[in-house]
């Protein structure tokens, strides 16, 4: 997690770049952003790693981690590569809008096909409005059909929520950021809250 860096008042710039980011304010959080630099701490090799694991959890769809990361290069980073983390932080910003509508798409799923049961009942859990992730526990991915398993959207948990106590037995997740993603976890959402079928045993 990044330190307190330069300050305003008792609020980091980090800090107070991310609020405006969260509010949908891209281009003043940006603003905020640039201020967030400490030159006694530059690292460019770390950096350099930070700015990595920053496009690879992006790739994931990993935005709370994704970040963190371009955050850390931000404070140590050469000028190049604040640059390079000021556009991997407004590429997380200008998805946020976005996983807005699919949260609300998410949540309008789990109440068509669970009613007034929380979606823990089924193995999901949603961990909040602000992040673009659903948590599936083991059972419940033990339960899914081979094509829905092999379709590689269900990843490992995000790292930032992979040692929190209130996740235990939600070892798996699936991440969204765009209409496909959404439409798959409603079809994860069917196949757990449909009823099972008694076989039909074939004449003998």
């Amino acid at each position: 997690m990044v330190g307190m860096n330069a300050q305003t008042g008792d609020v980091s710039w980090i800090e107070r770049g991310r609020e405006l980011l969260n509010q949908g304010d891209v281009a003043s959080a940006l603003k905020t952003y640039e201020k967030a630099h400490d030159p006694e701490a530059e690292d460019e090799e770390e950096a350099r790693n930070m700015l990595i694991e920053a496009w690879a959890q992006l790739s994931r769809k990993n935005l709370v981690a994704a970040l963190e990361n371009f955050e850390e290069a931000l404070i140590m980073g050469t000028h190049v590569q604040r640059r390079q983390a000021l556009d991997g932080i407004r590429t997380v910003g200008e998805i946020g809008p976005r996983v807005k509508t699919l949260t609300a798409e998410v949540k309008k799923g789990l109440k068509k096909h669970l009613g007034r049961k929380k979606p823990e009942s089924v193995g999901l859990a949603l961990v909040s409005d602000r992040e673009n992730v659903i948590l599936i526990s083991n059972d419940a991915f033990a339960r899914l059909p081979g094509h829905v398993i092999r379709a590689n959207k269900i990843r490992g948990i995000p790292p930032h929520l992979a040692e929190d106590p209130a996740r235990a037995g939600m070892d798996r997740a699936i991440p969204y950021t765009e209409q496909e993603d959404v439409r798959f976890i409603l079809e994860v959402i069917e196949h757990l809250t449909r009823k099972q079928e008694p076989e039909i045993k074939q004449g003998g």
